[in-house]
């Protein structure tokens, strides 16, 4: 973790899109490799039970890895609305337009951040 709240969120989103990215990867892996049985001439019920297999598995690793990377982009998306509104002063509405989103869910995703050290509190390169 370094000393800037900013970048450990992104690392946060990072990290959790690269696991992302490892269970979709595994999922066209087991998808070649289910068209290379075709492609051999392997019937069906084998490329079906083969699949089968470890299909649950990959699947749940899959949702798995998009909730991770869900919660960290809404982790991410309430410490930033929360520092703008309380480091920088602007308003819920200012937000909204800035980033496209409804006033409301800019109050939902403030109220869901924790609290933070303010910006004074803060060394000034960390801010």
């Amino acid at each position: 973790m370094s000393q800037d709240w900013y970048l450990d969120a992104i690392e946060r989103v990072q990290s959790s899109a690269a696991v992302v990215h490892q269970a979709l990867d595994h999922v066209v892996e087991t998808l070649a490799h289910a068209g290379d049985v075709r492609l051999s001439g392997g019937p069906l019920s084998e490329i079906v039970e083969g699949l089968s297999r470890n299909g649950a598995g990959i699947r749940r690793a899959v949702d798995d890895a998009f909730r991770l990377y869900a919660d960290s982009i809404t982790a991410y998306r309430s410490t930033v609305i929360r520092a703008l509104v309380d480091d920088e002063g602007m308003t819920h509405a200012d937000i909204a337009r800035m980033t496209g989103v409804s006033r409301q869910m800019v109050g939902r995703l403030y109220h869901g951040a924790p609290a933070r050290e303010s910006k004074s509190a803060l060394p000034a390169e960390d801010c």
